[in-house]
């Protein structure tokens, strides 16, 4: 059984994304980079929850539980972002699966087809999955543009930013096989729900990001 991407040093991880090999593709490193944002805006509460309670004058407890809240939160959707990472790497390899059985005979092409619609269906139904778990973590950044510090409020647009470009990144994979869908259905039902999930996102990420120069600038 293959090591998990998470086992990779981050050496190991960027040589082979820059080398020949498919896997890690432009999906699984697209959640990297979510995981990776959401985790600076998971620094951020901490370090703010850590600064709150160690003020002398000691901070209402309604303060101290929006962090804290927010952070279970946000620990629960680095869970999902983490494991989204693998599934872009497991459907991948289904689909070249499906590509690579034979063709000889009319049965045989009859069964690769169908072998191919359904890793497509797969590998399209992956990152729209991927993308939403994303644009639950950039909402969670939007709270924490508010009620994080300010001295780590950067962080949190820095987060952000990697957020949004996850989510422009991932969704190219449902660009990439919307052609592939034979059932116009289903197609028009992924494209519709590709364009909500990117409008939404682009959005979020810019006002998460305009509240950070703000904050930034009365600093």
């Amino acid at each position: 059984m293959e090591n998990s991407v998470w086992d990779m040093t981050l050496a190991k991880f960027l040589e082979d994304t820059a080398s020949h090999a498919p896997t890690p593709g432009g999906g699984s490193v697209a959640m990297v980079s979510a995981s990776l944002g959401l985790g600076l805006v998971i620094m951020a509460l901490e370090i703010s929850l850590k600064s709150l309670k160690s003020l002398k004058k000691k901070p209402s407890l309604s303060d101290l539980g929006a962090i804290e809240d927010l952070l279970k939160t946000a620990r629960q959707q680095m869970q999902l972002l983490t494991l989204q990472v693998e599934q872009d790497i497991t459907v991948f390899k289904r689909y070249m699966e499906a590509i690579s059985l034979p063709k000889q005979t009319p049965a045989e092409k009859i069964h690769r087809q169908q072998a191919i619609q359904v890793a497509i269906l797969a590998a399209t139904s992956v990152p729209l999955a991927a993308a939403r778990d994303t644009l639950a973590a950039i909402e969670t950044a939007m709270v924490a543009a508010q009620i994080s510090q300010t001295q780590v409020i950067s962080d949190v647009g820095a987060g952000s930013a990697l957020l949004g470009g996850a989510i422009a990144g991932v969704l190219l994979n449902v660009d990439i096989n919307l052609p592939h869908i034979s059932d116009p259905e289903i197609k028009q039902k992924f494209a519709l729900e590709k364009e909500e999930l990117a409008n939404r996102s682009q959005e979020k990420v810019r006002m998460i990001l305009a509240q950070v120069q703000q904050r930034i600038a009365k600093n």
